[in-house]
């Protein structure tokens, strides 16, 4: 049975502290209990690593690309809560700087999502630094087929995760503050999963 709203909201208080950034404090309950999660799921890199190979092959034409590195390091602090990826794919046209198909596969809830990041300038003579993030949870023709092959990929290490509806996922949690959020915005995704 998957966590209920109220269920996941209390599972991000266990993280994070009420009202204030985390900090650097290592002897928090909260600090303590993302560092547990983080050892936990270590072992479990090296699968992450061999389903980022297996897309890399179904893929040829796009870079995958591992954005877990924080787990090679033996002495990183557990700032995130998932093991994270992204298939890049070649830009389409002059207005598009960036496209990819990212996906996240928490350690602290059993759920896993997938989205579509485009970077995009407003016109073709704009400058980079005016380009905008585009942020999806629905696909495109192009892009339906790799995230249905990263929902397969994810399914075989990971069979016991679902995926977390973006609804869910943009729940408010109006008390917190993680890493890079602001107090008021932080959602059950950055939670969860990573900021």
């Amino acid at each position: 049975m998957t966590p209920s709203i109220p269920e996941l909201m209390a599972i991000a208080h266990q993280l994070f502290p009420v009202g204030h950034r985390p900090g650097d404090d290592k002897t928090s309950p909260e600090y303590q209990r993302r560092a547990a999660a983080w050892v936990e799921a270590r072992p479990q890199y090296p699968t992450w690593r061999a389903m980022l190979r297996r897309l890399s092959g179904r893929f040829p034409n796009t870079e995958v690309r591992n954005e877990s590195l924080r787990m090679e390091a033996a002495d990183s602090d557990p700032w995130d809560r998932c093991f994270m990826g992204a298939i890049y794919i070649w830009p389409i046209g002059p207005i598009e700087l960036e496209h990819r198909i990212g996906f996240r596969a928490s350690f602290v809830v059993p759920y896993y999502y997938i989205y579509s990041l485009r970077v995009v300038k407003p016109h073709a003579d704009s400058e980079p630094i005016d380009a905008d993030d585009r942020r999806s949870f629905e696909f495109s023709p192009d892009e339906a087929p790799i995230a249905a092959a990263v929902e397969e990929e994810i399914h075989k290490p990971l069979p016991s995760l679902e995926r977390m509806d973006p609804k869910i996922g943009m729940t408010i949690v109006p008390d917190v503050v993680t890493g890079c959020s602001v107090l008021g915005e932080t959602t059950l995704f950055d939670c969860l999963f990573s900021d």
